[in-house]
């Protein structure tokens, strides 16, 4: 019941954004001011919040698991969006499906959904899985969705400086913060605590609302032309976090992190890509297509998600 209600909740925040594009309350490209704010400000609170936890010795190997977990997904997501990509003819196509069923929308789904279901433990756990992730996620578009012509044509471009200025985010910045404080004990004053606190109290639902708004934006008639990217919705809210449960189980992991893993691997498709897409891609209609993967895997992940909770609840306990 409790899945059930956080996905009606996120389904109610993107509806609410949904309709504020719609109407046109606020003014063009407004959510893209407020993603930046989330990423920038919000969401590095909420990192923060949730390493500002006291330091246990006997965690030590429950984060190299997290660690080693999350690479090993990425690998997994990397091969099963690789098949895509073949399916797909290696296309441009294929380039969008590869990196969507590769990348999930971490942020602004799963912070949400792991902090109600989990609480701030699973959330701690969470915010280490995603670390790789994020690493991987700012180095990699330009190696993903060009295609070799592209990259011949782009030679030197993307320098050293742009890909450092990627990885050293506000989000990857208030990690190594976080884990400094986390390992080195150290105690927030009471007032930058709660000012933290306030801060970070905001990026999920906020980050919902920016969902629905960007949802507001597409063509709902490209979602008949883009059969193929079936495949990334499938992928990504069916087949990756069933066969993460399955091999985690055998592999007799942390029931917790296990729970975690699952749920990240059925968050639906980075809200990004269209944006990536548009910047590396040569075939314009890539951002449609990245689009509609993010439209689909958004909305449906409305009703997998919370299966997916139920389920590992059940099977886990």
């Amino acid at each position: 019941m409790t899945a059930l209600n956080i996905g009606l909740e996120l389904a109610l925040l993107m509806v609410i954004g949904f309709f504020i594009r719609k109407i046109k309350l606020l003014p063009d490209n407004f959510e893209s001011s407020v993603s930046k704010l989330i990423l920038n400000v919000t969401l590095p609170c909420l990192i923060i919040r949730s390493l500002n936890i006291e330091f246990d010795p006997s965690q030590l190997l429950r984060l190299v698991n997290t660690v080693l977990v999350s690479v090993g997904t990425i690998i997994f997501l990397f091969l099963l969006g690789q098949f895509g990509y073949y399916i797909c003819r290696r296309s441009s196509t294929g380039r969008i499906v590869r990196f969507g069923v590769m990348f999930s929308n971490y942020t602004f789904v799963g912070v949400p959904m792991i902090e109600t279901l989990y609480g701030s433990s699973g959330l701690f756990i969470f915010t280490i899985f995603t670390l790789p992730v994020r690493l991987i996620y700012y180095i990699s578009p330009q190696f993903l969705l060009r295609s070799k012509e592209a990259r011949r044509r782009a030679g030197g471009s993307g320098s050293v400086k742009d890909r450092l200025k990627g990885i050293f985010s506000p989000p990857i910045v208030s990690v190594l913060v976080g884990l400094v404080i986390y390992f080195c004990g150290i105690k927030l004053p009471y007032f930058v605590s709660e000012v933290v606190r306030m801060v970070a109290s905001v990026s999920s639902p906020l980050g919902m609302i920016v969902c629905g708004m960007i949802l507001a934006q597409l063509d709902i008639k490209e979602l008949l032309k883009s059969r193929r990217i079936l495949y990334l919705v499938a992928s990504r809210l069916v087949i990756a976090p069933l066969v993460e449960l399955l091999v985690l189980m055998v592999l007799g992991l942390d029931t917790e992190l296990i729970k975690v893993a699952v749920i990240y691997a059925g968050l639906p498709t980075a809200s990004l890509l269209p944006t990536f897409a548009l910047q590396y891609e040569d075939d314009p209609h890539s951002a449609v297509e990245g689009s509609v993967g993010v439209f689909l895997t958004t909305v449906l992940c409305i009703v997998t998600l919370p299966i997916w909770a139920a389920v590992v609840e059940r099977v886990l306990g």
